[in-house]
């Protein structure tokens, strides 16, 4: 039985652990399917820690931007419980551009729907309004702020005098 690839650990530690019961296996399973970020491959590449395991480094959801934390081109994060690094996805600036966005975005598609029951829009224009909400809620404005790549935030990080806790050939973290 040929098993994807995703799934060889997994499948390894149940045929492993086949003659035991639920209760047995379901810790070991867990720790398979949610690992603790430290001494492990870091799944989603998002974020950099330094030789402690303090978030050094995030790429920003909004503008697809590494954002040092430390330094002189240090950019701001608000904190957030949930996440895996204590801090939010989008940098204050960006959190800022992306609510505006969606505002901006609701108001027009609600003078949209006016239109459209009010008879002002017709069959013919709904593309292009629908394509202009679109373009609204999507458009991502331009920064100066962070680094277009991982390397370039990593080589700032360096300068800084920052020990980074990866292994770059394999991107582990050290724990």
């Amino acid at each position: 039985m040929e098993v994807k690839s995703e799934f060889e650990k997994i499948m390894s530690f149940l045929v492993k652990n086949s003659g035991e019961n639920v209760k047995t296996v379901l810790p070991g399973v867990i720790e398979i399917f949610f690992p603790d970020n430290r001494g492990r491959k870091n799944p989603n590449k998002s974020f950099l820690c330094d030789i402690q395991g303090n978030v050094i480094a995030i790429r920003d959801s909004y503008f697809k931007r590494w954002m040092p934390l430390v330094g002189e081109q240090a950019v701001e994060f608000a904190s957030n419980a949930t996440s895996t690094t204590g801090l939010h996805y989008m940098c204050r600036e960006g959190t800022s551009h992306w609510s505006r966005q969606q505002c901006r975005s609701k108001k027009t598609y609600t003078k949209f729907i006016d239109g459209l029951v009010g008879g002002t829009i017709t069959i013919y224009d709904i593309a292009d309004n629908l394509a202009e909400i679109d373009l609204i809620r999507t458009d991502i404005a331009e920064t100066e702020l962070g680094f277009k790549n991982r390397e370039d935030v990593i080589y700032y990080l360096e300068m800084e005098g920052v020990e980074l806790g990866y292994i770059e050939e394999e991107e582990f973290y050290y724990e």
